[in-house]
């Protein structure tokens, strides 16, 4: 592919400059008018001080912005691209290269960044630390974890945060606190690009020049899952795909590889006459709920309440795929999913899908659970709905009418006779009569 006949929209010089020296969360320096729509899904690649666009079937590329100092470790979220630079700062731009900020200062060299709802994240390599910020840009901590080693690539999913460590040769784990750190989690050849989905883990290994993979716990190591042509610095994943730079350090032969996500139809030249790539991300998937939380108020025990919808939008640039709904908690035998157009449901970029509950307590008094929708939004991790109602007593319907008197009924046998009563007290005597004549 002829790179001289791509649409390019170049800064003009000095903005790695001003970013470098800008404030925490400066204006934008620069509007760029996106050259697509936001919904649009886009490998994103750097390249020697440049960000450019590939579309997913590989044939346009374009909407390239330059002027930077060597952007790494591209990351996504539904609104932003977030980089690494070796000036000390982490720019952010919106998905259409709008709005181009010094989003935060880091703490030197940064090879790597990561993001999910909550924070964006990024390595300090030389200071051996992964740095913090809010997505807002402020509570910025340079060390919010002292890895002890020197961190390179980063990834994040709902439960932790990854990292390579080329001189440690390995992949590190910790929880999303920065608890329970495992520095040596998986081993590797001086790994650097990394990328993680629900199912595996994803690195780049320079020192055997190819691509390994584990399953997300750490176990079924496969150190050449596919071989590779140059330096991985940067390894994304979707849905299908999983995309990695080979940088040979020639502008003759340094590409864009992608392979299915099984492994199988590698193409270590789906995109060529990449100059010095060091980073790729792609389009991902944002899973949002219209609710927060559901509260069904007090049903009659023993009862169902009618039907409580909540609409789940894709709210990303690439396609949504649901693996499963489903209810659980202590009270989970008291809600009931009535409708689900969600599990095992693709949803497109801005479409939806629904999941509808009806509340029926068993019991009186107060009973909850939690509806978890688990999608290949990774770096957000399983929608987690809170459910909770309370059963109260069976309503008293009003009192009934009197019923009708019944027909009289017949007769009863004749009871036998009485015993006879005891004789009486003798009465008093009479008088005598008058003498007759």
């Amino acid at each position: 592919m002829d790179r001289s006949a791509r649409p390019r929209t170049f800064q003009r010089g000095g903005i790695a400059r001003a970013l470098a020296s800008a404030a925490l969360l400066v204006p934008a320096l620069v509007g760029i008018a996106a050259e697509r729509a936001a919904a649009t899904p886009y490998v994103y690649v750097a390249d020697q001080g440049s960000l450019e666009t590939v579309t997913l079937d590989g044939r346009g590329i374009g909407g390239a912005i330059g002027g930077f100092d060597t952007p790494f470790g591209l990351a996504l979220d539904g609104q932003h691209l977030y980089w690494g630079t070796e000036a000390g700062y982490i720019g952010r731009s919106d998905v259409g290269f709008g709005g181009l900020q010094a989003f935060a200062h880091s703490g030197g060299l940064s090879h790597g960044t990561a993001v999910n709802g909550r924070y964006v994240y990024w390595t300090n390599t030389d200071a051996g630390t992964i740095g913090r910020a809010n997505l807002d840009g402020s509570g910025v901590d340079q060390s919010f974890m002292q890895t002890g080693g020197a961190p390179y690539s980063l990834a994040v999913d709902g439960q932790h945060i990854y990292w390579t460590d080329p001189t440690a040769n390995a992949v590190g784990r910790a929880n999303l606190d920065g608890t329970g750190q495992q520095p040596t989690f998986i081993p590797a050849y001086g790994p650097k690009g990394l990328a993680v989905d629900g199912d595996h883990i994803y690195w780049g290994n320079p020192g055997s020049i190819s691509l390994g993979r584990a399953n997300i716990d750490g176990t079924g190591v496969n150190q050449g899952f596919v071989s590779v042509a140059g330096q991985v610095d940067g390894v994304a994943v979707d849905l299908g795909h999983v995309y990695w730079v080979n940088n040979t350090g020639s502008s003759s032969s340094s590409t864009l590889g992608r392979v299915n996500i099984d492994g199988s139809s590698p193409n270590l030249n789906w995109i060529v006459y990449l100059t010095a790539p060091s980073g790729v991300a792609v389009s991902v998937p944002v899973a949002t709920s219209s609710a927060s939380r559901l509260d069904f108020g007090t049903q009659p025990a023993t009862t169902f309440g009618v039907a409580h919808p909540v609409t789940i939008t894709n709210s990303g640039q690439n396609v949504l795929a649901i693996r499963s709904v489903a209810v659980d908690g202590a009270g989970t035998d008291d809600f009931l999913v009535s409708r689900d157009t969600c599990a095992g449901a693709t949803v497109q970029p801005g479409a939806s899908c629904v999941v509808a509950l009806r509340y029926g307590p068993q019991a009186t008094g107060a009973s909850g659970a939690t509806l978890t929708i688990a999608s290949n939004d990774v770096a957000n991790g399983p929608l987690a709905i809170p459910l909770s109602g309370s059963g109260g007593a069976l309503p008293q319907g009003p009192a009934g009418q009197d019923g009708r008197d019944g027909a009289t009924g017949p007769a009863g046998p004749t009871g036998p006779a009485g015993a006879d009563g005891a004789t009486g007290p003798a009465g008093p005597a009479g008088a005598d009569g008058a003498t007759g004549p």
